[in-house]
């Protein structure tokens, strides 16, 4: 257990049908929710990570909607569901095609002007425009199709209570700072100005091999996450290919610009914080502080990377747990 243990509690549960399990007199429901209408009654506050992820929703507030322009603009949807698609079509992203003028400087200056008291503000506007996606959830899933979840599915007194035990607008600039911040913007602008330059030389006809080239590195967009890898081929293996390639204009521009991209995307990979995810625990839930819960039923063992996730959290004084269900018989009640 890497020294640090983990904090196991059984609790019993009235199970309905395979799938079904019941706390109290609570309706039935999957065993996550109903593990949660137990910890509700022991005074936490909580959801359900596979339905919700209240820090991009958050994240999105703060960086997009904080701002007058923004109630001004009549605008039903959202530009994009994923923070980092704010930075990525930024006017100093890599992907800017003229779908917002926000720079990364004026998204990082939202979020510094927020406050918890705009949450209700900002949620009402969803709820009015019908803004839905992953923005506000992930979608509801049934055997035939998935549906989108909507702003009404959110709760502003639920979100801004979240906001605070995470460490208020501190935890998500430094967040922001870590994950958004001058110098990955700027290699994002510098790939873009780069394949500008090489596609003017070429008059837009680029040669075959080179062509294949560029779109490998798109790969390598910086895509920054808590739980950031590489995707794609292997960056060493894209300059390698770019290196392999006879002399074209910006040859030598394009390499420096691949090895400071590779550089970058190493540092956020093996820099260890206190965003690093190693797993996507089942429930996430508050009093003072945010802390994850793992929920395992009879049979249901902990996997190596959930008990990774709950070492380190652990090793960071985030007190996350697991909770065993055993079924609650006649006998037992």
């Amino acid at each position: 257990m890497g020294g640090h243990s983990i904090k196991i509690e059984d609790i019993f549960l009235r199970r309905i049908e395979r799938k079904l399990w019941q706390f109290g007199n609570s309706p039935p429901k999957r065993v996550e929710l109903a593990v949660l209408d137990y910890l509700q009654i022991q005074g936490w506050k909580g959801y359900f990570s596979e339905h919700f992820d209240f820090d991009r929703t958050i994240l999105i507030m703060m960086c997009w909607c904080n701002r007058q322009s923004y109630f001004d603009d009549k605008r039903r949807s959202l530009p994009h569901e994923n923070l980092n698609d704010y930075f990525n079509f930024a006017t100093d992203g890599f992907w800017n095609h003229g779908l917002h003028k926000l720079s990364q400087a004026n998204l990082i200056q939202n979020a510094e002007n927020f406050s918890v008291e705009v949450i209700p503000k900002i949620l009402e506007s969803w709820q009015k425009r019908g803004v839905k996606g992953l923005a506000v959830g992930s979608p509801y899933f049934s055997k035939r199709d998935s549906k989108s979840r909507h702003a009404t599915d959110l709760d502003a007194e639920l979100l801004a209570s979240f906001f605070k035990a995470r460490g208020g607008l501190e935890y998500y600039l430094d967040y922001l700072k870590h994950f958004h911040g001058t110098e990955s913007q700027k290699l994002k602008n510098r790939r873009k100005l780069l394949d500008r330059k090489i596609r003017k030389a070429y008059n837009d006809d680029i040669p075959r091999e080179l062509s294949l080239v560029l779109l490998d590195g798109t790969y390598f967009q910086i895509d920054p996450s808590p739980d950031n890898h590489v995707r794609g081929k292997n960056i060493s293996s894209w300059i390698g290919e770019i290196s392999n390639l006879s002399y074209f204009d910006f040859k030598d521009e394009l390499i420096k610009l691949a090895q400071d991209l590779q550089r970058h995307l190493e540092k956020l990979s093996t820099t260890q914080t206190r965003w690093t995810k190693k797993a996507d625990l089942d429930l996430i839930i508050w009093k003072d502080s945010v802390v994850s819960v793992e929920i395992k039923a009879p049979n249901d063992r902990l996997r190596p990377h959930q008990r990774e996730q709950l070492e380190y959290d652990n090793k960071n004084g985030i007190h996350s747990w697991v909770i065993k269900v055993h079924e609650q018989h006649q006998t037992d009640r």
